[in-house]
């Protein structure tokens, strides 16, 4: 009997055999009609043979497609400028003997004062001026000297010219008298100035 199982085995394996090498022929000719039928050879479309998926060929699944997503933009507004006498108006007056003692305690902080030009010099950058700035409650005499330095157009000022300034303490400047001595005078980069006689 065991022989008998044996031979029906090999034969119902040999049949299978036949149907799987059938279908094989079948999906090569299907192969090969479509590529006659792209290139325009074949007058008749190939006949419709019915197949079932292979076994282990994964079930396909839906690959998802990136979809543009609105995004914010932040756009700028343009804010008003302030005028020129609204910025004046921020700057504040520092105890000129204050500033003369401790310049880099003030650095970058907005200065305002008035005072009288001791010496100019005009470059292509800029102008370059020693302006004595008087002592608060003091005499004619009780004055500081403050370098400042103006980019702006200085047509007008001379020595002995009266200005008023607005700009940053830029710390000191340090460097030697006609004498030889040490001096230290606090630095200030000029926004906006202005002179009268």
């Amino acid at each position: 009997m065991l022989d008998q199982l044996k031979t029906d085995h090999v034969v119902q394996l040999a049949l299978a055999g036949v149907v799987i090498v059938g279908c094989l022929a079948c999906s090569m000719w299907g192969l090969w009609a479509g590529r006659l039928l792209m290139q325009g050879n074949a007058s008749a479309p190939p006949p419709q043979v019915a197949q079932d998926p292979p076994a282990n060929t994964p079930e396909p699944t839906a690959t998802p497609v990136p979809v543009p997503t609105a995004t914010a933009t932040t756009i700028p507004l343009a804010l008003p400028t302030a005028s020129e006498e609204q910025a004046k108006a921020r700057w504040q007056t520092v105890d000129i003997r204050d500033l003369v003692k401790n310049p880099d305690r003030y650095n970058e902080q907005q200065v305002h004062y008035e005072g009288e030009v001791l010496s100019i010099e005009e470059a292509d950058d800029g102008t370059v001026m020693q302006i004595w700035v008087q002592v608060p409650g003091g005499s004619d005499f009780d004055r500081e000297v403050v370098i400042v330095v103006y980019r702006g157009g200085t047509d007008g000022i001379y020595e002995d010219t009266k200005v008023e300034f607005w700009g940053y303490c830029k710390g000191a400047l340090e460097g030697t008298n006609a004498f030889g001595g040490a001096i230290r005078q606090p630095l200030i980069s000029a926004d906006y100035l202005t002179y009268f006689y």
